[in-house]
């Protein structure tokens, strides 16, 4: 993935903004001062169409490999995370929490754990390459190479507030 555009990172003042914004919409909820954040898409259109996806309520999840997690331990989730999904440019779109974390391997990932993710992902033959594209470079990135038996983390997450 060295030759793919990266995304911009979110800067703490956009994060902190946007946190102040979801707390005065929500003052029932427990919103924190800060969050994590992460940037979704491999490119503007396509972090646009996925926020958009969440944002309507169709994706209600994500996945990543747990070998990533043990490389670059910022990216484990956590149950109750907050977790500002940013577009391509680093802006806070969305904030979701983590409700649920499961544990599967490669292998056993079926339509009951895609259901999760965008209605145009859905489909283990959509699904299965993309993932494994994406996840494959970003192993080799940190020296990892993928395989059948690899844990990945399904984790599921319900949207707080949203700005899109």
């Amino acid at each position: 993935m060295s030759g793919a555009p990266k995304p911009t990172p979110a800067s703490p003042a956009a994060i902190a903004a946007f946190l102040a914004r979801a707390r005065n919409v929500l003052p029932a909820e427990h919103i924190g001062e800060t969050a994590r954040y992460r940037c979704i898409g491999m490119n503007a259109d396509t972090a646009n169409l996925i926020l958009n996806v969440i944002a309507a309520g169709d994706k209600v999840g994500t996945f990543s490999p747990v070998w990533l997690h043990e490389k670059k331990p910022e990216t484990r989730p956590y149950i109750a995370d907050l977790v500002a999904l940013c577009d391509f440019a680093g802006v806070p779109k969305i904030l979701v929490t983590t409700t649920r974390l499961d544990l599967v391997t490669w292998r056993d990932i079926g339509l009951e754990h895609t259901a999760i993710d965008g209605p145009s992902v859905r489909a283990l033959e959509v699904w299965r390459p993309m993932h494994w594209k994406l996840w494959t470079a970003q192993l080799a990135e940190v020296g990892v190479t993928s395989d059948e038996d690899m844990p990945i983390c399904v984790e599921r997450f319900r949207v707080l507030h949203k700005e899109v």
